[in-house]
């Protein structure tokens, strides 16, 4: 298994081996998508060309009846009054008729802050761009949203990662006002500058372009120290010898009662803790 920002930070937070297991060597989902991680996926995907996992979130209500047959007349398509739903969308679609329906109201306005953030690449001089770049060492692997031209020095590549959020400009305590307090962030620019160092020799600059559902956008440029170089080193040492742990032992489930409980992986694993565990108190 090949160390990713990701893993990174799984093993950083509470976990179970078997939670790895599940997420990282078998590829099943760790969470339930949130919309607002499917309306961010869907900005990147329609802004930048593709999306890391290549989900298409569902953005369309489903047409009516009333609404599939006024379409299928305007097309002069014969059909049976008493088709369902299914039968008549079937009907019109192998007939080229585009029955996705009504786009929903937060994809619509996700569609204007990408009209914005087009505008601003091509203000920026990022019209052209290579995305979804994976990048692989014999150890480390990721994906790079964006590599293009640095906006400082178009004479050399930067690395580029690109954010939707929900929140306000100014939130400091969720969003994207206090960066140097975002550890993720911090994780995720390290490793990608460090996989292109060790593969080009150079350091990239790193840039976040992040932009806000309620048409804001900001440009963050992460200057890495030696010491932070330096730290991200070691956490890729403590995964690689943490996931060397769990597989010597098969990943053996870790989790306790109440860490199982709230698994998404309750179903399938072997290991789960199905009552508490007696825990003692001395006085």
């Amino acid at each position: 298994m090949k160390i990713s920002q990701s893993l990174i930070k799984a093993i950083e937070q509470p976990h179970c081996a078997k939670q790895i297991y599940f997420s990282f060597v078998e590829g099943k989902e760790l969470r339930e998508p949130s919309e607002n991680m499917k309306i961010g996926r869907y900005f990147e995907s329609e802004l930048i060309g593709g999306s890391r996992d290549g989900i298409e979130p569902a953005k369309y209500k489903e047409p009516l009846k009333a609404d599939i047959i006024r379409e299928l007349d305007k097309a002069g398509i014969e059909y049976n009054k008493k088709m369902l739903v299914p039968e008549l969308k079937e009907l019109g679609i192998k007939n080229g008729l585009d029955l996705r329906g009504e786009k929903l109201k937060p994809y619509q306005d996700c569609d204007e802050l990408i009209k914005m953030a087009k505008e601003q690449f091509k203000k920026l001089g990022l019209d052209e761009f290579e995305s979804q770049v994976h990048v692989s060492t014999d150890l480390l692997n990721g994906t790079i949203d964006m590599v293009a031209h640095d906006i400082e020095n178009p004479l050399q590549l930067a690395n580029y990662d690109i954010k939707w959020t929900g929140l306000k400009i100014d939130d400091r305590w969720q969003g994207w006002d206090n960066i140097e307090e975002k550890r993720d962030a911090e994780i995720q620019a390290a490793h990608y500058t460090h996989i292109t160092e060790e593969l080009t020799g150079e350091r990239r600059p790193f840039y976040y372009l992040v932009f806000g559902r309620d048409m804001w956008f900001r440009i963050f440029k992460v200057n890495l120290s030696n010491d932070a170089v330096m730290t991200h080193r070691n956490r890729i040492a403590n995964t690689a010898a943490t996931i060397r742990e769990y597989a010597s032992n098969d990943y053996k489930g870790t989790g306790g009662f109440n860490m199982c409980l709230k698994c998404p992986f309750w179903d399938i694993c072997e290991d789960r803790k199905e009552t508490p565990e007696v825990e003692n108190v001395n006085y």
